[in-house]
């Protein structure tokens, strides 16, 4: 087998990952194996880096168990970053569909379709909701337009909120930035 540090190493210039990513990766020889196994079924590196090292490492702490004994197979996983990966949902909603896969069992397309969370990526639905958001704060807008730009934190809260999470927030952020370039003309 591969020594932790040679892996570490590889890591770093096959993935490209950071240093401390692949640090912790390589601690043990069956998270390292995991990773691969998720990368393997299509997903990007870094992606899975940020997964693992984040919701399933605190998962595994949560529940004191080690990633042989993690119920989610690696494939289901790479499923579900894919699907944030590709715009069908967002990472907010992708931890939900986590915890929902890691209760139930099913799959993440599965959860996704059912529970009916795919992202809102239509720039005329979302301009609705946009507009909707100014409507309903008219002064905060008024400052927005004004040059209180930490407000544009909070007009794209308010507009997820409205769209119960699921709107996506880049689109959402450029549609914001536009309407307040059409109120300076």
């Amino acid at each position: 087998p591969e020594l932790p540090e040679k892996r570490k190493k590889r890591f770093v210039t096959e993935f490209n990952l950071p240093e401390y990513d692949a640090a912790i990766l390589t601690e043990e020889r069956d998270l390292a194996d995991y990773f691969e196994a998720v990368v393997q079924n299509g997903c990007e590196a870094k992606s899975v880096s940020n997964w693992i090292l984040g919701d399933i490492l605190r998962i595994l702490n949560d529940k004191k168990i080690t990633i042989a004994e993690f119920i989610l197979p690696p494939e289901k996983l790479a499923e579900l970053i894919n699907l944030i990966l590709d715009g069908t949902i967002s990472q907010k909603v992708g931890k939900q569909v986590l915890d929902e896969m890691l209760a139930g069992g099913k799959s993440a397309k599965k959860i996704v379709e059912e529970k009916g969370l795919v992202q809102i990526s239509d720039s005329g639905v979302i301009e609705k909701l946009v507009d909707e958001v100014i409507a309903a704060n008219p002064d905060e807008f008024t400052r927005l337009k004004n040059g209180e730009l930490k407000l544009t934190g909070f007009f794209v809260g308010q507009i997820m909120r409205t769209g119960k999470g699921k709107v996506d927030p880049k689109l959402a952020n450029e549609i914001l930035k536009r309407k307040i370039s059409l109120h300076y003309s």
